[in-house]
């Protein structure tokens, strides 16, 4: 439609058409869609092959994620496994100490053992807990 008015209200804009038919509507001379070339990885230009390598590498990120999520779990369970232990060895040594007649050499076996599983429970947490990231 041509408007007989000199205003040039009344043009048709006749948008460009690129290589593959699809026309851009807005009159360009189609340069802008060549600037999409200069990165091939950008939606769209992305071959089968690439799509699938980017979801293994997603899924092999995933796992990573889950095999430490598994391991920190672990970690945390066996320290937790030690501090049960300590608490279990204190009681029955406090429960010793108050009957009167008691094997002092037992005693201080479960005094000894009572000690390496504080020892190693706090190394463990300290570990935990320096090595807990922040989330």
């Amino acid at each position: 439609m041509r408007s007989t008015s000199g205003s040039g209200q009344g043009r048709r804009r006749s948008g460009s058409t690129t290589a593959d038919g699809s026309g851009d509507g807005g009159g360009f001379s189609g340069i802008h869609h060549r600037r999409d070339k200069r990165f091939p990885m950008q939606a769209g230009h992305m071959t089968p092959a690439d799509i699938q390598a980017a979801q293994e590498v997603e899924s092999n990120e995933q796992l990573l994620a889950e095999q430490a999520r598994d391991e920190a779990a672990a970690a945390w369970n066996e320290a937790l496994m030690l501090w049960l232990s300590w608490n279990s060895t204190y009681e029955k040594v406090t429960a010793k100490m108050c009957k009167p007649g008691q094997d002092t050499t037992k005693l201080e076996r479960l005094m000894d053992e009572m000690d390496q599983l504080r020892i190693q429970a706090i190394k463990s947490t300290e570990q935990l807990l320096g090595a807990e990231p922040a989330i």
